[in-house]
């Protein structure tokens, strides 16, 4: 049977969709066609795979996203191949058996426990970075899918470190970079009016369709703050001759964040990040365990004094329990907080030689405010996604081991100080000193 497809590749489209690696990257400017092309890309390896019951992902940071961006894409280009449309699960199967579905980085369990020849992962830069290694690779493993991440620079984040290991030829990736002042599809006088537009800025526009990785992110908290602090991000490790403390964002339907610092009193040190979702108080503890650190406080939010339903205590309870000395930081608001993150990052260092602080650096990076489409003006709550966490609980390091910055909010609030910063409480000196008594009695 012979199809004609109503797709029209561009001309920087066609070293794509002929590619033979496996895994590929592609950076492109916005208004580049991307979607289009990774649609049609799926569609196309789709009807020529000869395994059996095919089966491929476009994954978009939202599924609403997928859903918006996508679907329609999909139906059309695929309309005369599709032999049945599954619109509640997004979802069509051609005729050959294949099946191509959309999903959402947001709702990662509905990827968990499928397989794929091949997967797109448009946006990547909004995607946790944990993603692709936790979830998505395993679907690959047993097929040798193949899977492409694209999308349009937001700083240097996680993206921006896989864009630099692909671009390695020794990596054996498929890359390619595909900026507005090269690409010809958008005109020099179109890209001058959009360089000057209101609401735009030169960052804006550099990242957007120039592709510039170190461009600040529109609306970005930390983002310029960090930029200028590359000399204070390198190899600081661990001192075992110092306690290590804690500060939390606990995650009670997404993400529990910790990291892992050390102090002499002015410069903080972060040695060490965390971040994982569906983990109980227990799952969490355990983790601690495993590491050879010294604990000194855990800090967590105010919410922690809150008592679950399911055990009738609450998070603090039961790390008291296990011998931790923990401290409430003080329940301020989320802007004074994102102020004192901002009055203490000039004493921060961060061990980015570790792979995971340099994920939460990353999640630092890309930290934003919510962007309101419709007013076209940034609202004044940050915008929730896979860095909320992460920059939630570094507002809790912040308020506590800053507490000049905890007193300038408080005068200004005029509140008093909470009776969170508790002194007398069980001290995490003994907890864990002799793992074999407690494995003697049970305990781990």
């Amino acid at each position: 049977m012979i199809v004609t497809s109503a797709y029209e590749p561009r001309e920087h489209s066609l070293a794509f969709h002929a590619r033979q690696e496996r895994f590929g990257v592609m950076v492109m400017h916005r208004r580049a066609g991307k979607t289009v092309m990774c649609i049609n890309d799926l569609i196309d390896k789709a009807i020529q795979c000869k395994l059996q019951m095919p089966r491929y992902g476009y994954i978009a940071p939202f599924y609403r996203q997928a859903k918006d961006v996508a679907w329609n894409y999909l139906k059309y280009y695929a309309e005369p191949l599709i032999e049945k449309t599954m619109e509640s699960e997004l979802s069509v199967r051609l005729k050959n058996g294949a099946l191509i579905r959309l999903y959402g980085a947001d709702n990662p369990d509905s990827l968990r426990g499928v397989y794929f020849d091949g997967v797109i992962l448009d946006e990547y830069g909004d995607m946790s970075p944990r993603l692709f290694g936790e979830v998505i690779a395993p679907t690959l493993a047993d097929r040798k899918g193949w899977a492409v991440f694209i999308g349009t620079p937001k700083g240097p984040n996680h993206f921006y470190d896989l864009w630099q290991d692909a671009s390695d030829p020794s990596a054996g990736w498929f890359y390619r970079m595909l900026k507005a002042s090269d690409s010809g599809i958008i005109d020099a006088q179109e890209l001058q009016m959009l360089a000057k537009m209101p609401g735009s800025d030169e960052d804006t526009f550099r990242q957007e369709f120039e592709c510039d990785f170190s461009a600040a992110i529109r609306g970005a908290y930390y983002g310029k703050q960090l930029n200028g602090l590359e000399h204070q991000m390198g190899s600081y490790p661990w001192n075992p001759d110092r306690p290590v403390v804690l500060a939390f964002d606990i995650g009670y339907s997404d993400d529990t964040s910790i990291w892992f610092a050390q102090t002499n009193g002015r410069e903080i040190v972060i040695i060490d990040f965390f971040t994982a979702a569906g983990l109980s108080v227990s799952d969490v503890l355990n983790m601690l365990r495993s590491k050879p650190y010294a604990y000194g406080s855990f800090y967590l939010p105010h919410d922690a004094k809150n008592k679950s339903f399911q055990t009738g205590k609450s998070v603090r309870e039961l790390m008291m329990a296990d011998g931790a000395m923990t401290r409430i930081v003080p329940s301020l608001s989320v802007q004074d907080g994102i102020q004192a993150v901002r009055q203490t990052l000039p004493n921060v260092y961060f061990n980015t030689n570790n792979p995971e602080v340099k994920m939460g650096v990353n999640a630092l990076r890309v930290y934003q405010r919510e962007y309101d489409d419709k007013k076209r003006i940034f609202k004044e709550s940050p915008k929730h996604d896979w860095a909320s966490n992460p920059a939630d609980a570094f507002r809790m390091l912040a308020l506590a081991l800053n507490p000049a910055s905890v007193k300038r909010a408080s005068q200004t609030l005029n509140v008093k100080k909470p009776e969170s910063v508790v002194s007398n409480v069980l001290h995490l000196e003994n907890l864990w000193k002799d793992r074999e008594t407690r494995r003697s009695t049970g305990r781990i």
